[in-house]
């Protein structure tokens, strides 16, 4: 378990990182308020949805044609 949750935030904060990189990296100097630095949070969990979400079509389609393979 402890190695799937290192897993996951490695991914999460991968994500995180290239975003915070290369969205805005002009308006750095610009932050009045420290809410402002939310909207990299935001966009890197909608990143990471996405991603967790496509890893889990994936598996379940190979998962469903391995049950296929094994049945014949």
């Amino acid at each position: 378990m402890i190695k799937v949750l290192r897993k996951e935030l490695l991914i999460y904060f991968v994500i995180l990182a290239v975003l915070s990189l290369f969205m805005h990296p002009e308006r750095i100097g610009m932050i009045e308020s420290p809410f402002q630095l939310m909207h990299t949070f935001a966009w890197s969990f909608g990143a990471y949805v996405v991603v967790a979400v496509l890893r889990w079509i994936v598996s379940t389609v190979l998962r469903v044609f391995k049950r296929k393979k094994a049945e014949s």
